[in-house]
């Protein structure tokens, strides 16, 4: 898997439920064969829901798009989902204090529909 195709993966884990769920019964049917690019993805979703990072360091419109991303995925307790998975799975704890600027990408989520404001 690609540094990009991670990144994607990361941000679908991150923002969309059924994503997630779909994953975490995979991980949970045969832990011992959850693929190392999937787990890596599972704690850098896990950094996307940190504080945007400070400064003009990531651009402008990505960083919106990921404020929204982070809105709405708050209806849906995925900040406590991510981490009750990361917790079942044994993973490291994360040590970032914020998204780190290489993370905040425009990246297009399939179906997903920013609300109108």
């Amino acid at each position: 898997m690609t540094a990009r195709e991670r990144l994607q993966l990361a941000y679908e884990i991150a923002f969309l439920p059924r994503r997630l769920n779909g994953l975490w019964r995979k991980w949970v049917d045969d832990p011992e064969h959850a693929d190392p690019d999937e787990l890596r993805a599972l704690d850098e979703a896990s950094i996307l829901h940190l504080p945007l990072p400070e400064g003009n360091g990531a651009p402008i419109g990505a960083r919106y798009r990921l404020a929204l991303f982070q809105a709405g995925a708050s209806d849906y307790k995925m900040r406590s989902f991510i981490a009750n998975v990361r917790k079942r799975l044994n993973r490291p704890p994360i040590s970032e204090k914020s998204v780190r600027p290489s993370m905040v990408r425009d990246v297009v989520l399939p179906d997903y529909r920013i609300p109108e404001i």
